[in-house]
């Protein structure tokens, strides 16, 4: 008899990333989630110059909103890649690679889900928490009024998906492993909060 040995490896996600600009986000909590650990390192070959900014998130910080951005030696004011938040970056030289990584459902210790600040009237860059969708069937699909339940105040909020052609198109579900483009309004309130609920968050 012969026998024969060999390794399986489960990613928590495999992201395909295509020459140009992609628009993603990750579903879960990297164990550091370090932008080296979990983009740059990864992806180097595939990324601009040293000269360039590869990697673009528009965030904000509870205050003020901006652009946080990396090279791909690391340099820049990007440090982390989170779940929530989504990500710019740019493939060169690479027609077609793939994101793989790591992470886990909840925060451990202790256990409670990331929050990201939301201003409201403006735009922001989301990204969606899991991978599963509200009902058996829906192949991961995620009603934008269920993903943003915890910011709406009244109805209205502007979702955003980037196509491979360049363009943009309103959706009303957001789909694991994409990041979007959103505008919540809100009259009465000038900050929220995206959160997970615990229906979709622990898929």
């Amino acid at each position: 008899y012969e026998y024969y040995a060999f390794t399986i490896t489960v990613y928590s996600w495999i992201i395909p990333l295509t020459e140009g600009w992609n628009l993603i986000s990750i579903p879960f909590v990297h164990e550091t989630g370090d932008v080296e650990e979990v983009l740059l390192d990864q992806l180097y070959e595939c990324l601009p110059d040293e000269e360039s900014y590869a990697v673009w998130s528009y965030q904000f910080n509870g205050e003020d909103s901006e652009w946080q951005k990396a090279k791909r030696n690391g340099y820049g004011n990007l440090e982390s890649v989170e779940p929530g938040h989504s990500y710019w970056i740019k493939i060169e030289g690479c027609e077609n690679t793939a994101l793989k990584g790591f992470g886990r459902k909840m925060h451990i210790p202790p256990g409670i889900p990331p929050e990201v600040d939301a201003p409201f009237n403006h735009w922001m860059m989301i990204g969606r928490y899991g991978v599963l969708g509200t009902t058996p069937g829906e192949a991961g699909e995620l009603y934008k009024d269920t993903a943003l339940e915890t910011l709406f105040v009244d109805d209205n909020a502007r979702v955003l998906e980037y196509q491979w052609d360049g363009d943009f198109e309103s959706t009303d579900y957001l789909n694991p492993y994409q990041g979007y483009w959103a505008y919540i309004i809100d009259s009465e309130h000038e900050t929220g909060t995206y959160a997970p609920d615990g229906t979709y968050w622990n898929n």
